[in-house]
């Protein structure tokens, strides 16, 4: 658990220095690394390990040379869903509170 505390921690900073060097998209990079480098996927499939999504996909094709789309089922979900929520949200802010 504080392994995984500290992650999303450093996933945060991380994500805020990469997009603060493109200032007019920040909000667009920022969710786009946060999401892709926060993502969890199974490890095996039959453990309950869990670790990020595109760190296991590159670890399979390196180490066992098993090009499996398997681990980037949930990148395809979650990072649709972000920009989604994204938008979303900024309609209601522009709506409501500008």
């Amino acid at each position: 658990m504080l392994a995984w505390s500290l992650y999303f921690i450093s996933i945060f900073f991380l994500s805020h220095l990469v997009a603060s060097l493109r200032a007019k998209n920040y909000s667009w990079f920022f969710i786009f690394i946060f999401a892709l480098f926060a993502t969890p996927a199974q490890i095996d499939i039959k453990g309950s390990d869990f670790a990020p999504a595109i760190f296991v996909f590159l670890f399979n094709i390196v180490f066992e040379q098993n090009f499996s789309t398997r681990t980037l089922r949930p990148l395809a979900l979650s990072l649709p869903l972000s920009f989604f929520f994204f938008i979303l949200f900024t309609k209601i802010k522009k709506r409501f509170f500008s």
